[in-house]
């Protein structure tokens, strides 16, 4: 009876496959969704190298975007870039979601780490040169 009453819902109220997808999630873990149940589908690529060749093409038109001065297109580039490491994400199998969780830590911690040693010197992030606030983030990485 359940998944009578589940196909009845999904035949009734349903003309994608996609909008099962709560249109509310954090965009991340809806991208990973939609591309999943795509997949699911068929709609994948075969070869990792031709998911890359995506990611060459959009960050192509993110660069000619930028280079024109498209300001109306930058935004629907950037959101193409992201949407195709999703999709490499997903080729190989790694949560995209924690993976930009683990990196946030991970910058959180490097960059805490500059404001501390400029702090030690008596100086704002402000004072500091790019250069420096790079040395000591080459620091902070071998620590």
């Amino acid at each position: 009876m359940g998944r009578n009453k589940k196909k009845e819902k999904n035949q009734t109220n349903q003309n994608s496959i996609l909008d099962s997808i709560p249109k509310n999630l954090p965009s991340l873990i809806r991208a990973q969704k939609i591309q999943k149940k795509a997949a699911k589908e068929g709609f994948d690529w075969d070869k990792i190298s031709d998911v890359f060749k995506k990611l060459d093409e959009e960050v192509s038109e993110f660069k000619e975007a930028v280079l024109s001065k498209k300001n109306n297109e930058v935004q629907s580039e950037v959101g193409d870039i992201l949407f195709t490491l999703v999709n490499i994400a997903k080729f190989v199998k790694v949560d995209a979601e924690e993976a930009l969780r683990s990196t946030n830590s991970k910058f959180s911690k490097r960059f805490r780490f500059i404001e501390q040693e400029i702090k030690k010197n008596g100086q704002t992030l402000k004072e500091t040169s790019l250069e420096e606030m790079e040395r000591y983030w080459q620091k902070a990485k071998n620590e």
